[in-house]
């Protein structure tokens, strides 16, 4: 079992873009309910993962804050794709920016398709109270703690509306709408 530390954040603007090391393609899908998951009545959610060459089934642990209980298993690429068409909710395409700032590698996911628009970083840590400097993504106040309070067309230029919630980047579906969330903020 591994747990997972990561913080998010919402970027806005293309200056993070020179900064990437290299850019990994991705496609990925929730086999059970994320309705169910936010509600409580499952406890974690069921990934399924095709990063480039490689494929993973992950399983998150529902918790609120910034750590999480996860597993990642690889899987044949192939059983991946055929999972993939088992998956609920839509599915999620976007492209993987590595960014290297100070001590630390960010992953900067640019989301793709009816979430296009969308751009959000996150940093996973060693612990919970490990202190960051969160890079300049994209110039004076382009960071910015991420929400997934989408509104309608937020993946087509708008800005989605901020606050303390975590990202819910997982219930992103194909109308680019999240599930409600349950964290206080």
């Amino acid at each position: 079992m591994g747990i997972e530390i990561e913080r998010k954040f919402l970027v806005i603007g293309e200056a993070w873009r020179e900064a990437a090391e290299r850019v990994q393609p991705m496609a990925q899908g929730y086999l059970n309910d994320l309705g169910a998951v936010e509600g409580g009545a499952q406890k974690a959610s069921v990934r399924v993962r095709i990063e480039g060459g490689h494929a993973f089934l992950n399983i998150k642990s529902r918790e609120a804050g910034h750590t999480r209980r996860e597993f990642d298993y690889p899987l044949p690429v192939e059983d991946a794709r055929q999972l993939l068409a088992l998956c609920v909710g839509g599915l999620v395409d976007k492209r993987r920016h590595y960014v290297r700032h100070e001590r630390h590698l960010w992953e900067v996911d640019e989301f793709l398709g009816e979430n296009a628009g969308l751009v959000v970083a996150e940093i996973e840590l060693d612990s919970a109270d490990e202190a960051f400097a969160p890079p300049r993504l994209a110039g004076p106040g382009g960071h910015r703690p991420a929400a997934a309070l989408l509104q309608p067309g937020a993946g087509r230029g708008a800005v989605p509306p901020l606050d303390r919630r975590r990202a819910r980047r997982r219930a992103l579906t194909l109308t680019g709408q999240p599930a409600a969330p349950t964290c206080p903020p």
